[in-house]
């Protein structure tokens, strides 16, 4: 089984991370 599977869930998995602390951020 290829990593690009893997690695393509760890990006979306940043990409959520970085909204939701952008989301804060401007929240607070």
């Amino acid at each position: 089984m290829p990593n690009m599977l893997f690695e393509v869930l760890l990006a979306i998995a940043a990409i959520v991370v970085a909204i939701g602390l952008y989301s804060a951020a401007v929240m607070s």
